[in-house]
């Protein structure tokens, strides 16, 4: 994964994140390991022992290198131009874990091949990862879906149904102030009751409006606005942070901002301003 890619001039609506500089900062933990690879022939107890040839050295360390940009450092090489810095965090997520292969990355901007490859690693981290959305803000997911469903793509209207239900949205609601309601086959059609929502539902949402700016995919424009854009880069902030803990971590990710309740509204329901 440290393999470096050929990279292109980035198109001007797009800022560039790149994790390339002239000379960098050699790894503290990568030259521990190169000392004590070369203590090892400094010891008595290997001086029987004739020193390795310099391409096998090399090799070992390579693979110390590899070992350590998977623990946790980004992607060597790897530049995801993005205007959001939430999505690249959460690129540079996937690559660490390998759900998605650095060469997808390698052109100024994805292809429509590339674009699936992310769809697809994306999907897979939500199947992977069932318990996520128990710990993201259930207020921002309310946000993302009270305009209506971002595509009349089928599984993102499902997957947009299950998370209203989820946070407690009337769906009869949301569908009679969506833009897409005439186009839509399931107009007003709720979830049903066994459909609760998940994190691959989740992540479908993320992935539609994060792959906006690339393919255009968001048919619903009014969900473009900056309160449902603010809310998307929390929910892909919460879910690299608390899938970063590790499984099995106890520490729910805090999913209310000052002002905010866990507990999702309902139609009828109103917020003090004293706490507001």
């Amino acid at each position: 994964m440290h393999r470096r890619l050929a990279t292109a001039a980035t198109a001007p609506a797009l800022r560039r994140f790149s994790h390339h500089s002239a000379r960098p900062q050699p790894d503290p933990r990568f030259a521990f390991l190169c000392s004590e690879v070369d203590n090892l022939d400094l010891s008595p107890s290997h001086k029987s022992s004739p020193r390795p040839p310099h391409r096998e050295q090399f090799q070992v360390l390579e693979e110390l290198r590899s070992d350590l940009a998977l623990a946790g450092d980004a992607p060597a090489g790897v530049a995801i131009a993005h205007p959001w810095p939430e999505w690249i965090s959460l690129m540079e997520h996937l690559l660490r874990q390998g759900h998605v292969d650095p060469s997808t990355f390698a052109a100024a901007s994805l292809s429509s091949k590339d674009a699936n490859a992310v769809r697809t690693a994306c999907l897979r981290f939500g199947r992977q990862r069932p318990e996520l959305i128990r710990h993201v803000s259930r207020w921002d997911i309310q946000v993302a879906m009270r305009c209506g469903c971002p595509s009349i793509d089928r599984k993102v209207v499902n997957s947009g149904k299950r998370l209203r239900a989820y946070v407690g949205l009337d769906e009869g609601e949301v569908c009679s102030q969506c833009n897409l309601r005439g186009s839509c086959d399931r107009a007003y059609v709720k979830a049903r009751k066994e459909d609760v929502g998940r994190t691959v539902d989740v992540m479908r949402i993320l992935l539609t409006y994060g792959l906006d700016v690339i393919t255009g995919n968001v048919d619903n424009r009014a969900c473009l606005n900056k309160s449902v854009k603010e809310s998307i880069k929390i929910l892909l902030s919460e879910v690299v942070e608390v899938d970063s803990r590790g499984p099995g971590s106890s520490t729910v990710k805090a999913a209310q901002r000052k002002g905010q309740s866990a507990v999702p509204m309902k139609q009828g329901d109103w917020n003090c301003p004293k706490y507001v």
